[in-house]
């Protein structure tokens, strides 16, 4: 079962979230934003105007997600009692926590691959140098460890 210590170890990730974003911020930007999308020669420009669609969309998915995990802790907040008082089970308390870790680290990920030179390729290098048969093994077996872990993550290996 999760533990209380769990629970408020979340909080504190959702906290740092939140001024890492600066939502309250991305919160009036996004109004503005928007403000901008009610103009009435808009669509004069139709490529500035989606341009400006886009920006829009990309301010309100950070907010969005930020709030559906807010939501989701909260909740997971609440729920440790609903279990002692039998509506519901540990496994679904256990199902929600393990459901919103994963947001928060989707999260954390994007937050920390948002600059514009992040969205660029890399190149791995593995070689084994002078190690002989059992470094050339070594060096093949963390090749297909990477190649896996990059096709099931959506990356081009």
């Amino acid at each position: 079962m999760v533990l209380s210590e769990q629970i408020k170890e979340l909080e504190t990730r959702r906290e740092a979230l939140e001024r890492c974003l600066d939502i309250e911020q991305k919160r009036i930007d996004l109004r503005n934003e928007e403000e901008k999308t009610q103009e009435p020669n808009f669509w004069d420009d139709p490529e500035k105007a989606r341009e400006q669609l886009r920006k829009v969309a990309g301010i309100k998915a950070w907010i969005e997600d930020y709030d559906a995990i807010r939501k989701d802790v909260e909740d997971l907040e609440l729920m440790p009692d609903f279990v002692k008082e039998g509506v519901m089970t540990e496994a679904e308390l256990d199902a929600h926590y393990a459901a919103t870790l994963e947001k928060i680290e989707k999260l954390e990920m994007r937050n920390m691959l948002r600059r514009d030179e992040d969205k660029l390729g890399a190149i791995m290098d593995i070689n084994a140098g002078a190690g002989g048969t059992e470094a050339l093994d070594w060096a093949s077996m963390l090749m297909r460890m990477y190649t896996r872990w990059g096709e099931a993550h959506g990356y081009k290996v």
